[in-house]
């Protein structure tokens, strides 16, 4: 086992509970964001956010080599960069809007420190550095941690556990006809589980639903002395609400990858498996993907069928259709095109420090024609729903390059680890591309519990995938 890190360092004193120390607050932060209402309301973000500075200084601190570990990581200074650059944008926030009487138009006054970063208002620029900052510690300390394929096999099936519980929370509030989240707290528009945005539930369902899928089949294609029936149960029952969940959030881009989802899970099952498989085992494999096919679809078409039929429901046909057969699915974006047009348009007017987190809501009316202002009055207008035009608008060419350096940094494991030899690999990378797709159209990356979660998987995969591939091939050879 290396030396660096703190799984290096385990059999020294006090470096096991330092360790598993780590891993709870890891689980707990995870955890926490998802249940509670999605990390979008500020105070109950708060709570993750110590657990995050927490986590930091025990990782940091725990042993000597750690420190020197981590200021080798280039993750730690690209993540650090764009924190403090946020930080900078919060320091020099400020602009109010008021009526030039000479130009005869509305204008913003200029910010505190002209030539720096800025934002409009701090509250709004501070709440991106509550959602960035977990997510850095989170892929900095997993990193840091060397995490063992054993603990990063854990760690994903406690999330998919609690996953799956939270998704069935939502189907029963959602066959309650609930009006209350938790039956406590009141909501005005659609929400599921615990999320007050549908389509946040959507992008963190489908993550995990692939997920399970992933862990379900390494567990399915070990020897049967070696399979543990209970775990594939659990496994198999998380996977089946988590994709019920993303059908019943009512999504309909959730809807859409939750089923492409269940095609290449199952066509994955049968051509990954069926090779490695005895006969018994092949028909086992058969019987359980059909049965979930079913339990999945009997559940969706018998509670859901009405609700879901509606939100594909075309209300104002037109007369050109591009594809034939779809004339009646109703795929309409909404005026999403013209969101994205006036996002790219504010950031050529500030390409390089962009207008702060939470900008966009501000400026977007100066770049839609007057004739849709009524449009942007209703809810979800101060997004664009594209996540890399929204942050690029808001934190301009020098964040957003700070921000690649992060995910090229995170990838690059992923890409060096061939996951395609894993099913886990596989299946995760799907959940992890399914999300990133969705964030083209939509904004799951500005969901605290998305977003950290996504990260901590990106990190966590070529930790579980080099474990279960070297395990999975140490079997075959004693097996034969």
């Amino acid at each position: 086992m290396s030396s660096n890190g703190v799984g290096g360092n385990v059999a020294q004193p006090g470096g096991f509970s330092f360790r598993l120390c780590c891993l709870w607050l890891v689980t707990a932060i995870l955890i926490w964001s998802a249940w509670a209402f999605g990390g979008l309301v500020t105070n109950w973000l708060l709570p993750a956010v110590l657990l995050a500075a927490v986590l930091l200084i025990f990782a940091v601190t725990s042993l000597p080599g750690n420190r020197r570990a981590v200021c080798r990581d280039p993750l730690f200074w690209a993540g650090l960069f764009f924190l403090l650059y946020i930080s900078v944008q919060w320091w020099n926030a400020g602009r109010i809007a008021y009526f030039d009487v000479g130009l005869k138009k509305w204008t913003f006054t200029p910010p505190p420190h002209p030539g720096w970063p800025w934002a409009f208002g701090r509250p709004a620029a501070l709440q991106m550095q509550m959602w960035f900052f977990p997510a850095w510690v989170l892929a900095v300390v997993l990193r840091l941690m060397q995490v063992t394929a054993r603990e990063a096999g854990r760690l994903l099936r406690m999330l998919v556990y609690n996953a799956g519980l939270l998704a069935l929370v939502g189907v029963v509030q959602f066959a309650a006809g609930a009006a209350r989240m938790y039956g406590l707290a009141p909501m005005n528009t659609s929400f599921f589980a615990s999320f007050g945005y549908t389509n946040h539930a959507a992008a963190y369902f489908v993550l995990m639903a692939a997920v399970a899928a992933g862990l379900l089949f390494h567990e399915m294609f070990k020897p049967a002395a070696d399979q543990q029936r209970a775990r594939i149960s659990m496994l198999a029952a998380s996977a089946v609400l988590c994709l019920a969940g993303a059908n019943f959030s009512l999504s309909r881009a959730g809807i859409i990858l939750s089923w492409a989802l269940v095609v290449f899970a199952a066509g994955y099952g049968m051509l990954g498996g069926w090779s490695r498989l005895r006969p018994v085992a092949r028909l086992k494999l058969a019987v359980l993907s059909v049965a979930t096919v079913v339990v999945l679809y009997w559940a969706v078409a018998g509670f859901g069928a009405k609700a879901i039929c509606h939100e594909f429901k075309i209300w104002n046909p037109v007369a050109f259709n591009a594809i034939p057969g779809l004339e009646y699915v109703n795929l309409n974006m909404d005026d999403r095109w013209d969101l994205d047009v006036a996002a790219w348009q504010i950031w050529r007017d500030h390409p390089w420090y962009g207008v702060g987190g939470w900008g966009f809501r501000h400026l977007v009316a100066y770049y839609v024609p007057v004739s849709q202002w009524r449009n942007l009055e209703k809810p979800g207008k101060a997004n664009v729903h594209c996540d890399p035009l929204q942050f690029l608008a808001e934190f301009g060419v020098i964040g957003c390059l700070a921000g690649m350096v992060v995910l090229g940094v995170l990838f690059r494991p992923l890409a060096q680890a061939r996951v395609w030899r894993s099913a886990v690999g596989m299946m995760g990378v799907a959940g992890l591309g399914g999300v990133a797709i969705f964030s083209l159209i939509d904004l799951p990356f500005r969901c605290p519990a998305v977003l950290w979660t996504w990260t901590s998987v990106v990190v966590l995969l070529p930790r579980a995938v080099g474990g279960f591939c070297h395990s999975g091939n140490m079997r075959a050879r004693s097996s034969s």
